[in-house]
């Protein structure tokens, strides 16, 4: 399995370990050397923001993933409360039906800037004003 994992890798196809934390999705699994992305099970994003133990589990598989090189996106975030939990975490990439549905480039580009943060504006001063 892991040569046919290389060989695939090396054809420029990127691999994600789907649902990380539960089940068979583990690093005992593969080499993390082999993975370029783990998704974070949604039932620990889930009330992310209510539940203390989700936020240790994702911040513990946040930094492991930081330290192996390999990204990370939290699957099911579905509300600002859980988003903020995330970012917080330093958890930045996200998947979540409730936040957006998949959209073409043009359109994810004009929803993207309509959420970016707004540049506070300046008010030039004319004369001796101190």
């Amino acid at each position: 399995m892991a040569a046919k994992l290389r060989h695939i890798r090396a054809a420029g196809v990127h691999l994600e370990l789907d649902d990380f934390g539960t089940g068979y999705a583990s690093l005992s699994h593969v080499n993390p050397n082999e993975i370029d992305r783990l998704k974070i099970d949604r039932r620990f994003v889930q009330n992310i923001n209510e539940n203390g133990d989700n936020t240790k589990i994702v911040r513990a598989i946040t930094e492991l993933a930081r330290g192996l090189g390999i990204s990370i996106v939290a699957e099911g975030a579905e509300t600002e409360a859980e988003l903020d939990s995330l970012l917080a975490i330093g958890c930045d990439q996200v998947q979540g039906y409730s936040i957006a549905f998949p959209m073409p480039q043009d359109k994810a580009r004009e929803w993207l800037l309509a959420r970016s943060p707004k540049k506070a504006k300046l008010k030039v001063l004319q004369g001796n004003l101190a």
